[in-house]
């Protein structure tokens, strides 16, 4: 009998998430599904990492009802200057509203600046490595050779001497959070499609727009073990010359700015503008939640913890957190990959 391979990355991300949502956070966000009556759906998407001035890096995600409701959406985004949370010193009241009024729902995932998935550059070549060969014993390996290939392209520049190690790990990161709540939004609603916007960034951008292909393979893996449809999952792209996704971007930007700059900040200081926000949007809102994301490595084996965390406005002050679901950190086990479909990168 085959030993059982340890779980993937991505499939222990996964198995956190699962826990970490259940039950409060996906009980709001399947209810916050069914009001908005949608069948087309944004994930609108901003990232702030590697900032040394903030203590963490996060992946902001608003998702936003798109189809029938989308030009009621459109008036309200038009309201919101066209600036990001760096360039503007009071926040404006049209962004508080719409992060906090139930149009939008909005989750932030927040992790420590100086986490490693990637302990050298060889460990991370492996990793490639087992994903393609994982592709290539799919049924339909055939007739994906094109996204085979493009793995494979990635593996051969991925060979250089000087690899970016935490580029490599955040564009894993944010395809596997991405194809995660595209695929609660296929579990609680009738979607037809989804339209990931996510900012321009390297993340995205690097290793032939690789973040993409993981993210769409990793989404229909994720529909086929739970046996439910996979609609179309398109991606938003855009150039310097015409910016047509920032109007939804800029709502995750300046969720993505409070979270990397005021979350458990060691000091306690944020700026004013960053007070604001975290008082006025982030506490106490039901369509807002936060979910911060401990790594380790233990046995050899990388794990990781996914909490639930509250914020309160009351008793003790406008920053107090509360944290609930707290799980200790320890190995995770996982199912066999024989017993899922192992289509998961990486």
């Amino acid at each position: 009998m085959r030993p059982e391979s340890p779980p993937s990355f991505v499939d222990v991300l996964w198995s956190q998430l699962q826990q970490a949502f259940s039950p409060v956070a996906e009980k709001r966000f399947a209810r916050f599904i069914r009001q908005r009556g949608a069948d087309k759906w944004i994930i609108a998407t901003d990232f702030c990492t590697g900032d040394s001035t903030r203590p963490n890096d996060s992946f902001a995600f608003v998702i936003i009802p798109a189809g029938d409701r989308f030009t009621e959406i459109q008036e309200d985004l038009k309201r919101i200057p066209p600036r990001d949370l760096k360039d503007v010193k009071r926040i404006p009241k049209s962004v508080v509203r719409l992060l906090r009024k139930g149009r939008v729902f909005s989750i932030c995932f927040v992790a420590d600046r100086l986490r490693k998935l990637f302990p050298d550059a060889e460990t991370a070549r492996r990793s490639i490595d087992d994903t393609i060969t994982m592709m290539k014993n799919w049924e339909n390996a055939s007739e994906a050779d094109e996204l085979i290939q493009q793995f494979i392209r990635m593996r051969t520049e991925a060979e250089k001497k000087t690899v970016n190690l935490k580029l490599l790990e955040n564009i894993i990161l944010t395809a596997a959070l991405t194809a995660f709540i595209a695929s609660l939004i296929t579990k609680h609603g009738p979607a037809k499609l989804i339209g990931w916007a996510p900012d321009r960034d390297n993340i995205t951008e690097a290793y032939d727009r690789i973040a993409p292909t993981m993210c769409s393979t990793n989404f229909s893996a994720l529909c086929e073990r739970q046996s439910i449809p996979t609609p179309n999952l398109g991606i938003f792209t855009q150039t310097k010359a015409d910016l047509w996704c920032d109007q939804y971007i800029r709502l995750a930007d300046y969720v993505a700015g409070a979270a990397a700059a005021g979350w458990d900040d060691p000091h306690g200081r944020v700026s004013p503008k960053i007070g604001y926000l975290l008082k006025e949007v982030f506490a106490d809102n039901r369509y807002l939640f936060v979910f911060p994301i401990a790594f380790a490595r233990i046995d050899g084996l990388f794990q990781c913890v996914v909490y639930y965390t509250h914020i309160g406005a009351r008793p003790n002050g406008p920053h107090q957190q509360g944290k609930r679901n707290l799980q200790k950190l320890k190995p995770i086990r996982g199912r066999s990959r024989e017993k899922l479909p192992d289509r998961s990168v990486t």
